[in-house]
Parts: structure tokens; C-alpha cells; sequence
């Protein structure tokens, strides 16, 4: 699957040197023998996980097995963003070694058993269940119950959800994110009154109507700084409709901590 693959693999006493250049987390559950990667060392009852890029020698010994899984991440930093409501500023860490007396991880090692036997592809190729949401079951998994430096945010507990007519106007905002749209409009839309939408968004959302469109706009200002396909923080303040360069880049920086033109080295410096 893009950005995905599974395995569930033996190996006799085996050790060489590795040089990967992927951008994948591997989640490793050994069942056999013992496995060592760097100085990490998995083995049954020890789940381990690691970048790819970061190993440079690997051992296997006592004929060893294990299930396992590799998301790309970018994956991962799309998920975890629309987890959390918000871009995810800094890179994701997981726990390197985690004990498998956990309910939760153990939950995830089944899910693996389930993408690695033959039921997923009946399934999917009846159409009962697609690749899109076994990707989104399992990464959602690892995200709240794999140790992280983002479990604190994602498990902190979610808001009431918002009523009809703030749903219908934060859903338009979002999908026409570009467009100067009034409150007033987005009353007509909601049908109800501007007073009423008003308050519904500072209970629901806690941010005024104009702060909650700033805010949608900065995310893309966000995605679009991050994926390098501009080079004018300028050209990003006009497109999503800022009325100067300055102004967008204080606005960034409230939002996010660092201006637009740091983002962008950071983003460059790191690819």
C-alpha cells in the first residue's frame, strides 16, 4: 500500500551492515529469537521501532520472526495533523523499546496478524474494506497508544462537538478558504443570526469568526511553506489573501513560533 508495507518474516543466525535512506518508521513484534538493531534489541514481549535511516547493523539470532510494519513519514505527519486540528511543528519521536504487556500495543500487533493473512485481501477485493481505512485504523493506533512526544496532545480529552450551524459555517470557511467571506454571510448560510453564530464560535471554537478564517489560512500557509513548492513567503501571503507580507508574517509567528522565512530553512535544511 502507498506509504505502507507489512511483514510478518523468520530469519536464521544472520548479521550485516545496512545504509537505508528511507523515510520510514518500522514497528517491529518479535515472537522468536532475538533481534538487534544499533543497540536496540527486540525480542517476544518487546516491541521496538526506528527510523530506517537510522540503522546501520542488524541481528538476528535463535531463528528469529517477527510481524512488523514501515509508514512513510509523511503518512504520519498527515494523520497526526488532522488528529490533532492543527500542523504538527515538530518531528515526531516514538519510543525505541516498548513492553508488549500493553493492552494497547498488543491490540496493534493483531492488527498487523490481520493485514499480513490472507482474509484482508477477501476482504478487500469484495470490496468490504478498503486499503485506505486498514492505513488509517492502524496508524491512528500506533499514534495514541505507541509511547510519542505527541501522546499527551492526542489523548487529552476531545471537545463537545460544535451544533449544526457553526459546523456548517467552519465547513464552508474550510473549503473556501481563499474567499473574504463576511459573518454575515456565513449567518445567511447557517440561518441563524450573526449574534448567534458569533457566540457559537467563541463557545465551540474559542476564537472569533475572522481569528477562526485567519487560522484556516495559516495552515495552508503552513503546508504550502513546508512542502516546498514556493519560494516567495510573499507569494503565500497574497494567495491566501493577507493583505501584506508583514502583517501574514506576524500572524505566522503568534500562530506558530517562528516567521514564515524560518520555516522555510528549517524545511530546507532538513531535506
Amino acid at each position: 500500500m502507498g506509504g505502507f508495507s507489512f511483514r510478518h518474516v523468520e530469519y536464521r543466525d544472520w548479521q550485516g551492515k545496512s545504509n537505508l535512506s528511507s523515510d520510514e518508521f518500522t514497528f517491529l513484534f518479535p515472537d522468536r529469537g532475538v533481534i538487534l538493531m544499533n543497540n536496540i534489541t527486540g525480542t517476544p514481549g518487546l516491541a521496538i521501532s526506528t527510523r530506517k535511516s537510522d540503522i546501520t547493523a542488524v541481528q538476528y539470532h535463535h531463528n528469529h520472526r517477527h510481524l512488523g510494519c514501515s509508514i512513510s513519514e509523511r503518512v504520519i505527519s498527515e494523520r497526526l495533523s488532522i488528529l490533532l486540528e492543527k500542523p504538527a511543528m515538530d518531528t515526531i519521536h516514538f519510543e525505541q523499546i516498548v513492553n508488549l504487556d500493553k493492552l494497547k500495543l498488543t491490540a496493534i500487533k493483531s492488527m498487523i496478524t490481520f493485514a499480513t493473512g490472507l482474509e484482508l485481501a477477501d476482504l478487500i477485493n469484495s470490496n468490504a474494506f478498503t486499503p485506505a481505512r486498514v492505513k488509517e485504523m492502524l496508524v491512528d493506533s500506533i499514534l495514541l497508544s505507541w509511547p510519542n512526544n505527541y501522546c499527551a496532545a492526542l489523548n487529552r480529552p476531545t471537545k463537545a462537538p460544535s451544533p449544526r450551524h457553526v459546523k456548517i459555517a467552519t465547513e464552508y470557511i474550510r473549503e473556501n478558504f481563499r474567499k473574504c467571506i463576511t459573518g454575515e454571510e456565513l449567518a445567511r448560510l447557517s440561518n441563524v443570526s450573526l449574534r448567534s453564530l458569533q457566540m457559537g464560535f467563541k463557545q465551540f471554537e474559542g476564537l472569533t469568526i475572522i481569528a477562526y478564517q485567519r487560522k484556516v489560512r495559516l495552515e495552508h500557509a503552513h503546508q504550502l511553506l513546508s512542502s516546498g513548492t514556493v519560494s516567495s513567503v510573499n507569494d503565500v501571503a497574497l494567495m491566501l489573501g493577507f493583505g501584506s507580507s508583514g502583517r501574514f508574517c506576524q500572524y505566522f509567528r503568534q500562530a506558530y513560533g517562528v516567521t514564515p522565512a524560518e520555516l522555510q530553512k528549517r524545511f530546507n535544511f532538513s531535506h
